[in-house]
């Protein structure tokens, strides 16, 4: 996104009330226009030398005034066009992240600015999405705080940022409504009611493990999964195991928060049957991917997360061109591939800056 480069006037608000650009005005008081923010005269300069803008007739500038034409022309924008492309829903667990729906353009069923009617909150703009209600915070000058954060949380309401705290302050109409329509980073869910109720769900089915200290290691007993086992019962080291596994939804002081418990046990065993020498938490479970790319991207994963020692150390007699064997032609070469490619191998160094020693690392060793 550009950052702003001018704090000069260029919307005012005319005598219908509407917010014009002051292309679309008369020279000089014959424009009759007041400022968006202190609601006093302004004068249209359109002069031959300087840029076209605006400028109070009292001669006092008004420090909100630009700050103010841009968040109610962002919400005008929304109001006509009634279309916009929402941010991808996803629920982010410690190892994963799970999907609800991908980045996608909505049409606006309706559009009302300001509304009133919710309790104990004024949105921005309050839309609607067939018979989904959607807020819309235009971010200026300010984030949505703490406070209204709960609020929304309590109304369960999906609610999305669009951050133009750094647009120009003197913003062009059309480029301005690329920011507010189209996709970008600049766009944040504040709260999405429907990755709370996916994560609720999950956490509602998972185990709570509690650690357990035996020496110098960190365990959970009833591993699902069975990374170890001791004695006919299944356990797995925290460090070494449950940190690379992809049910261990979360960790806190005490304990793991686990959902391997709700894996089948028939795809336990076809995972196992297909990779008897690889540890479990190599083999990623079966997703959308492409078939050729799941057990590269388990395999990248781990090496991301644990390093190429790590691996060695957790797969006792065997050696690190073993994993890669067990992997068919193409599958290694598409991870190869990725991982030499100085575009691909800056974009996980920037997502894992913390990894890049073991990504350089594995580079080297194959």
């Amino acid at each position: 996104m550009p950052t702003h480069a001018s704090n000069d006037l260029r919307h005012g608000i005319n005598k219908e009330g509407a917010l014009v650009h002051v292309s679309q005005v008369e020279r000089g008081l014959a424009c009759e226009c007041v400022c968006p923010s202190c609601n006093e005269r302004l004068i249209a300069k359109k002069g031959k030398y300087k840029e076209h803008h605006f400028a109070h007739v009292a001669g006092d500038p008004c420090q909100y005034a630009a700050e103010t034409a841009l968040h109610l022309a962002a919400k005008d924008i929304l109001a006509r066009r009634k279309e916009i492309i929402l941010p991808a829903v996803q629920v982010k667990f410690y190892n994963r992240t799970d999907v609800i729906t991908p980045e996608k353009r909505y049409q606006l069923d309706s559009v009302k600015l300001e509304y009133r009617g919710e309790k104990n909150i004024v949105p921005d703009v309050l839309a609607h999405v067939g018979d989904s209600k959607l807020f819309i915070e235009i971010r200026v000058t300010h984030a949505v705080d703490h406070r209204k954060q709960r609020r929304i949380r309590d109304l369960d309401v999906s609610t999305l940022e669009i951050d133009l705290s750094d647009a120009p302050r003197d913003f062009r109409p059309e480029d301005l409504e690329r920011l507010v329509v189209e996709a970008g980073d600049h766009k944040q869910w504040v709260y999405n009611a429907a990755e709370a109720q996916r994560r609720k769900r999950v956490l509602s089915k998972a185990t709570i493990r509690p650690r357990i200290n035996r020496g110098f290691a960190i365990h959970v007993d009833g591993c699902p999964v069975r990374a170890r086992v001791w004695q006919g019962k299944p356990y797995a080291n925290v460090i070494d195991d449950c940190t690379g596994c992809r049910y261990a939804l979360d960790f806190t002081d005490e304990s793991v928060i686990c959902n391997g418990d709700h894996v089948s046990e028939q795809e336990q065993n076809r995972l196992s049957q297909e990779n008897p020498d690889l540890p479990y938490w190599v083999i990623p479970v079966p997703s959308q991917e492409p078939v050729d790319s799941i057990e590269a991207k388990g395999v990248l994963q781990n090496i991301e997360e644990n390093g190429p020692e790590r691996v060695l150390q957790n797969i006792e007699g065997n050696e690190a061109e073993r994993i890669l064997t067990k992997l068919d032609e193409k599958v290694a070469r598409y991870w190869k591939d990725r991982l030499r490619d100085p575009k691909e191998v800056e974009r996980l160094s920037n997502e894992y800056p913390l990894k890049r020693r073991a990504i350089a690392a594995y580079i080297q060793s194959t």
